[in-house]
């Protein structure tokens, strides 16, 4: 992976990454300096309920404006998608564009609560009980650090497929 970043970033026509989401990437770009200079580390804060929930709001409506959809969500939906993003700002970006998959793929008008439900189940593998788009108690569900446990997933999926191809 380590080569192939820096296969893209050098050459004729170099590109600018944006890398998001776990430590082990900043680790992986520090390994070589030439590679750790031309990337710019940022760490937002931790998003906050009430603080964050207007420029959340901004952000859902921009995208899903782009994805030619109307925005039916209140300040109670901005709260679930700050927790169940864990307070992380590329969480929840990654959670606002599954979601308007799931409404485009509804050939729905509107973005809604329920396809952020729909798109959350997916990803967590959840039912609707520890859905947080859905539950009533949604503060009370332990949401777990999902880095290692997606890996892992991903690791045995991988592992199953290249099984049933041989």
């Amino acid at each position: 992976m380590f080569k192939m970043l820096k296969g893209l970033m050098q050459g004729e026509h170099p590109v600018v990454l944006v890398l998001s989401g776990t430590e082990r990437l900043s680790a992986i770009t520090g390994l070589d300096p030439q590679v750790s200079r031309r990337f710019t580390k940022i760490r937002p804060k931790p998003l906050a309920f009430g603080v964050d929930n207007a420029r959340i709001k901004a952000l859902v409506q921009g995208y899903a404006g782009k994805a030619g959809l109307d925005v039916a969500l209140d300040d109670d939906v901005m709260n679930r998608l700050i927790y169940g993003s864990r307070y992380r700002f590329g969480r929840c970006v990654v959670c606002i564009l599954e979601a308007i998959e799931c409404a485009l793929m509804d050939d729905a008008d509107a973005l809604s609560v329920q396809h952020f439900e729909d798109a959350w189940a997916q990803r967590e593998g959840c039912g609707v009980d520890d859905n947080v788009f859905s539950a009533v108690e949604w503060q009370a569900i332990e949401l777990a650090d999902e880095g290692e446990e997606v890996e892992m997933r991903t690791i045995l999926r991988t592992k199953a497929k290249r099984k049933k191809v041989s």
